[in-house]
């Protein structure tokens, strides 16, 4: 496994690995799940993240933005194939260690409330829920983990 910094040249390849990450949540949710129809070129240019590859490519990406001195983690996306076996965990913890450097004085992120494998991911690495809310029509579980 490599883990590099996002570049701009990326952003192709995320949309697909979203597609594929996501498309299980199409009918659960009832349309598309946010990410599947994300500008990455423009995630990239605002906040940037980290990609994960293994021997058959790019396997999961997640992109990252500051906003009100907290590290917003805005999607986090891995190849089906490659799902379950942690690196979930790695990305998230490379955003953790990269916003300690930069002086953050927490994570956040959002999910969809049907998406509850996510939900036990984000609890098991520390993050708390705050609130729920509908953003866009979709309904969102919040999370904070203080650094």
């Amino acid at each position: 496994m490599h883990l590099r910094a996002l570049r701009r040249a990326d952003a192709a390849t995320l949309s697909q690995l979203a597609e594929a990450a996501f498309a299980p949540y199409v009918e659960v949710i009832g349309r598309r799940p946010a990410p599947m129809d994300a500008d990455y070129g423009a995630a990239i240019r605002r906040g940037g993240g980290y990609m994960v590859e293994d021997a058959r490519g790019p396997a999961g990406f997640c992109t990252t933005r500051i906003e009100s001195g907290s590290v917003w983690i805005d999607t986090i996306a891995v190849r089906p194939d490659a799902q379950a076996g942690g690196l979930g965990k790695r990305l998230i913890a490379a955003i953790e260690d990269w916003a300690r450097e930069m002086g953050s004085r927490d994570l956040r992120l959002c999910t969809n409330v049907a998406m509850t494998r996510n939900q036990r991911l984000y609890t098991a690495m520390g993050f708390v829920e705050t609130h729920r809310a509908e953003v866009d029509g979709y309904h969102r579980v919040f999370y904070r983990k203080t650094l």
